[in-house]
Parts: structure tokens; C-alpha cells; sequence
């Protein structure tokens, strides 16, 4: 995890929101159906674990037609408040929540790996509570929301699918919280790292221990509501008090079980 200078507040403003990676761009391409996408696999198998879903509902979900977006630098996705018209899935990288706060910093409220659906909830009010960033090399899904909305009402198991997801959304989202209010530097950190570990785990992109997190110590500063340089510091004495180590973007945690405990995480919410 490479430290990232922040940049002065016109040059943020200018980089981020004006270039909003979208199909008009030339970086989208039509891509076939979601069944043929790699992260398909992994959001299916999410889905059956919250609902029993029947197989018909699944194939009918696979036969989406998609549009596949990739952006090999940091650009916004989409912007909060403009109006939505996709089901939003992440294929590849990591993709952030981000809010825009006053004088142009920034604070991401969520992160979303490679199968998990980016705002479940948006699908229903058709526009974007949030913007949405990719980190580094990464690509997301859009399927129509009229479709989705469509299959949601011929199979209620499917529904109900995503309305755990909803729920696991906003359970994130309220740990995310206590982290913000109530924890140390370290803490709020350590925390982090176990979420991702465990996400990670249950898609099977590695495990809790050792995993790719493709984020810079600013990126973590925006997640954690610290500066990059108080990153680094918690950074460096975790690995001199044994607990993980970085290595550009391989995390390894040496005592996950220590870590977890010392930040007071409890995978339950995850579930």
C-alpha cells in the first residue's frame, strides 16, 4: 500500500467528478449475459445463502444481458443524486461508496468487491444515493433495472435475496459508524482489514490471513476518517507489535485472532 499524496482541493474537484466513466466515454462494452461473467459465480452464491432460491430464478438472473466498464484509474463511476437505471455489480478490483464532504474531502462509506451488488437499494428508488469510485484496475456490471425489477417481481425468493442484501449493506454500514464514533486510530484500522479478510474469504479470493487489498494509505484514510500519514504510523507499529504486514497490496494478518479481538470484531454482521 503505496502512500498517496493528497492533492490540493481544485485539483481533487477537477480529477474526481468531472470524468465519470460511462458508455458515451468509450471504456463500456456490451458483454453478453451475467452468467458469463466471473464475479456471477460468486453474487449467486451470496444470493442462495440469504434465500433458497429456485433454479429457474437463477438462470432467468444469469440471462441478464450486460454492460461491462473498466477503468484502469481512479474515476467515479457515478455520481450521487443523478438517476439510476442499472443494477450495479462489481466484476473486478474493489469499487467505494463515496461521499463528498465539505471543501472537497471525501469520505468513502462502504467498499464493494468483486460480485457484490453496489447499493442494493438504489434498484428500487431508481437514482444514486451515493457516488460510486473505483480503485486502481477495476470494472463493474450494469444490468437494466427495468429487468431486474421485472424478475424481482416474478420470483419473491429472489426478492427477498435482495432485500438481505440490503440488510447486510446497512449492517456494514452501522459498524462502519461505531468504528468512526467510538474507536482509536488502530482500531478502526485493524477493524478494516478483518471486514475485507473475512469479505475476501467468503467469495474466495483468499483468506482472512492473507489477501489482496488494492487500496493506498490515503484510500484507507478516507475509509477510516484519519490522514494518510496517522495511517502510516498505525501501519508500521501493527507490524512491530506482530499483528500483520503489507506488501504493496498483499496483506498478511500474523495474529488474526489477537487483531480481531484487539479491535473488538465480530464477523457476525457479515452473514
Amino acid at each position: 500500500m503505496r502512500q498517496v499524496r493528497r492533492e490540493p482541493i481544485a485539483t481533487w474537484v477537477s480529477f474526481a467528478y468531472p470524468e465519470v466513466v460511462n458508455r458515451r466515454s468509450g471504456n463500456a462494452s456490451h458483454d453478453g449475459t451475467l452468467v458469463e461473467q466471473a464475479s456471477f459465480q460468486r453474487l449467486r452464491n451470496r444470493l442462495q445463502i440469504a434465500a433458497s432460491i429456485n433454479g429457474d430464478a437463477l438462470r432467468e438472473l444469469g440471462l441478464l444481458p450486460v454492460t461491462k466498464i473498466e477503468a484502469t484509474i481512479h474515476r467515479m463511476y457515478k455520481r450521487a443524486g443523478e438517476q439510476n437505471n442499472s443494477l450495479i455489480i462489481v466484476a473486478d478490483g474493489i469499487a467505494a461508496r463515496c461521499e463528498a464532504v465539505h471543501r472537497a474531502n471525501r469520505q468513502f462509506s462502504a467498499i464493494y468487491l468483486p460480485g457484490d451488488i453496489c447499493d442494493p437499494a438504489d434498484v428500487g428508488r431508481g437514482f444514486n444515493a451515493a457516488s460510486l469510485l473505483g480503485f486502481s484496475r477495476s470494472a463493474i456490471l450494469e444490468v437494466d433495472r427495468g429487468e431486474v425489477m421485472h424478475l424481482l417481481s416474478k420470483h419473491p425468493e429472489l426478492t427477498l435475496a435482495f432485500l438481505n442484501e440490503s440488510s447486510r449493506s446497512l449492517a456494514i454500514a452501522s459498524k462502519w459508524m461505531a468504528n468512526l464514533g467510538r474507536k482509536n486510530a488502530a482500531a478502526r484500522i485493524g477493524f478494516l482489514l478483518c471486514e475485507v479478510g473475512v469479505r475476501m474469504e467468503k467469495s474466495g479470493q483468499g483468506s482472512r490471513e492473507k489477501f489482496n487489498f488494492p487500496a493506498t494509505q490515503e484510500q484507507i484514510a478516507d475509509m477510516t476518517g484519519l490522514t494518510s500519514v496517522h495511517v502510516n504510523r498505525m501501519i508500521r507499529e501493527m507490524s512491530d507489535l506482530g499483528y500483520l504486514t503489507i506488501v504493496k497490496s498483499a496483506v498478511t494478518i500474523s495474529e488474526w485472532q489477537r487483531l480481531a479481538t484487539q479491535c473488538d470484531f465480530d464477523e457476525t454482521y457479515l452473514h
